[in-house]
């Protein structure tokens, strides 16, 4: 039977599956990459390498990045020592992380219908998702072993799952701070995209070394997915292959025309550059057209990769701060504006280690006494004594993070006054508009502006759930007209006015965007909903068939064909493709009243017996007593 010929509370129920396919699975990954982008001058040989990434993109194992490994011959010192740094232990694999007693206990953390739980022995790990009937028996167990561990531990672990060529992250962190496991940053009790939100090169950029790329902005990395796991030399000093030579060729010359990168030696925007390719945290980042988060190489100004928004510090009334908002929070402070915009990150952090425990207090005040006096502090000594003289205690406490469980983080604001130390200064005010980084602002043209603009609004109050601008279309036609094959202002402008409902016109772009570059999995991913719900079935199964290609374990797109199957007269196929949805996500309870329709209409009574009981059960799911 035809759609259009079936009853109307037919048509009812299909609309609340069209729902539940458009919201299975999160959204699409055009909502990831946009959530969520002193000394001697440079050396003489830099420019040359730098304009070469400006260029024409070679894969990083072909551009003279040779691994930190290499670098310990020479350097064995700094090696040792940068070996328990944060960033030396950023990725990992989970048989090479070092598990403590309390984080290998198996845990389970459970929602409102769902269970999560942790099981280790200490050399694997396994995450599962849980379902339970109302008489306390198990409906179903997903088991998703983890791949990598993500974080340092210091605070916290984040946990990839590799399935093929793509990253997956798990909603179970554990935290260092309340030795727990807990649900990950930003996810809820039960949460839809459950363990299949996508990793991306922007994530990755960041949080490990060098990923394998095959295919630039593609967000799929090929086995082994890492050149090098954890962050290494190279992300602050550049491909080191050309340095070696220059050593083993001309031993006696001196380093003055020494290729590699040395970050003290560079002027203070392309040194602060260093530090801000991950540690500035801004309301929006902004790829350049024809750029990857993967193309940063020390020695580039921030502006050569990303066009960056900001709307300052973001300290709110109950003392909490985003988790990552330092760079900000030290620009904003009084030691900062004294320095007059010299001051940076290796002022006072030493990027080759850190100190100990029994060490800190002391390398700190040391840090503080380049500038200050032991006299100019007037804070009383009762209080300076309570607190071990500590110049980062009073002046830089720990602030609560807004935006991730469990975890404090040090306050970068340097407030002057020991006794307010902890009290917000300032209100955010949440009317501040974007703006490009103060560092950047006269790095762009006119039209790369608007272009900045008008995507950085966009993923702005996307990312943050608020209204748009009533000109945000208009702002991204403007920029249209500059650059008018640039796929990720036809992707969005897919994106937005499929979220306007204008189909028809985010069609047009959704498919001028998947012309526009190889890397088009966003825009596939979009144009396939937009045809959907303009009911163009063929094109929903072409397009659902290209995408299961790149993920094959995507249930939404299984039940988008089944769906269109249906509608073509092609049942059997149909419910074959939405039970392999089902498999992929047992306890979607919508799916499942589909699929009983359909064994129903088939005369399939085993099935259509099995599935209404298992419809009940879902429908009484709950969590047992003690697992609560």
């Amino acid at each position: 039977m035809r759609k259009d010929d079936q009853p109307k509370h037919q048509r009812t129920n299909r609309r609340r599956v069209l729902v539940l396919l458009l919201f299975v699975c999160s959204t699409g990954l055009l909502g990831i990459w946009i959530f969520f982008s002193s000394g001697r001058a440079i050396s003489p040989t830099l420019p040359d390498q730098v304009r070469a990434w400006q260029s024409d993109y070679e894969p990083p194992s072909q551009s003279g990045y040779v691994g930190s490994n290499a670098c310990i011959a020479c350097h064995n010192e700094i090696a040792e020592r940068y070996a328990v740094h944060p960033m030396a232990n950023s990725t990992r694999t989970v048989r090479e992380n070092i598990w403590n007693k309390t984080e290998c206990l198996s845990t389970t953390i459970p929602g409102d219908r769902k269970v999560l739980a942790v099981k280790c022995d200490g050399e694997s790990l396994v995450h599962l998702e849980q379902m339970y009937d109302g008489q306390q028996e198990l409906i179903y167990e997903q088991r998703h072993p983890v791949n990598y561990a993500v974080g340092s531990g210091q605070r916290a672990k984040a946990y990839l799952l590799q399935v093929n060529d793509l990253l997956f992250m798990s909603p179970l962190n554990w935290y260092q701070q309340s030795e727990s496991w807990d649900l990950a940053p930003n996810y809820r009790p039960d949460d839809i995209r459950g363990f299949r939100r996508r990793v991306t090169e922007e994530c990755l950029s960041c949080h490990s070394g060098l990923p394998v790329v095959e295919v630039r902005n593609s967000h799929r990395f090929p086995s082994p997915v890492f050149h090098e796991q954890a962050i290494g030399c190279e992300r602050c000093h550049g491909p080191g292959e050309q340095h070696i030579l220059f050593w083993e060729n001309y031993p006696d010359n001196s380093d003055a025309n020494d290729p590699i990168v040395n970050p003290s030696r560079l002027d203070h925007v392309r040194q602060e550059s260093v530090c801000y390719q991950c540690h500035l945290s801004a309301s929006a980042r902004v790829l350049r057209p024809g750029r990857s988060h993967l193309d940063f190489v020390p020695g580039m100004k921030l502006s050569d990769v990303w066009g960056i928004l900001d709307r300052g510090t973001e300290v709110n009334e109950q003392k909490q701060t985003k988790s990552i908002n330092h760079v900000q929070q030290m620009r904003d402070s009084q030691c900062y504006q004294g320095s007059s915009g010299t001051m940076g990150c290796i002022t006072c952090h030493d990027p080759h280690g850190v100190p100990g425990i029994d060490d800190r207090i002391g390398y700190y005040r040391e840090k503080c006494f380049q500038c200050h006096q032991s006299e100019d502090c007037h804070a009383p000594l009762k209080l300076r004594n309570s607190r071990q003289n500590s110049c980062i205690d009073c002046h830089m406490p720990s602030l609560s993070s807004s935006n991730m469980s469990h975890v404090a983080q040090t306050d970068h604001r340097i407030i002057k006054d020991a006794l307010q130390a902890g009290q917000v200064e300032e209100n955010h005010d949440s009317s501040r508009s974007l703006e490009l980084f103060e560092m950047m602002k006269d790095d762009f043209s006119a039209e790369e502006f608007k272009r900045i603009m008008a995507l950085g609004t966009y993923s702005y109050h996307q990312r943050h759930g608020l209204p748009y601008p009533a000109d945000l279309g208009r702002q991204l036609e403007d920029a249209l007209q500059s650059y008018s094959n640039d796929y990720r202002l036809l992707t969005t402008l897919g994106y937005y006015h499929r979220q306007q409902n204008h189909l028809a016109t985010a069609q047009k772009y959704l498919r001028r965007a998947v012309e526009a570059a190889d890397a088009n999995e966003e825009a596939l991913d979009a144009l396939v909903e937009v045809a959907y719900l303009s009911r163009q079935w063929s094109e929903v199964v072409e397009l659902t068939d290209q995408l299961l290609q790149i993920d094959v374990t995507d249930p939404r797109l299984y039940a988008m064909k089944g769906d269109a199957l249906v509608n073509l007269g092609r049942v059997v196929e149909g419910v074959r493709s939405v039970e392999e949805a089902v498999r992929l996500n047992p306890g979607n309870l919508l799916l499942r009243e589909w699929l009983l329709k359909y064994y129903q209409s088939l005369g399939w009574t085993a099935e259509a017996e099995a599935c209404r009981l298992m419809i009940q059960r879902l429908e009484s799911a709950s969590i047992p007593e003690n697992l609560r």
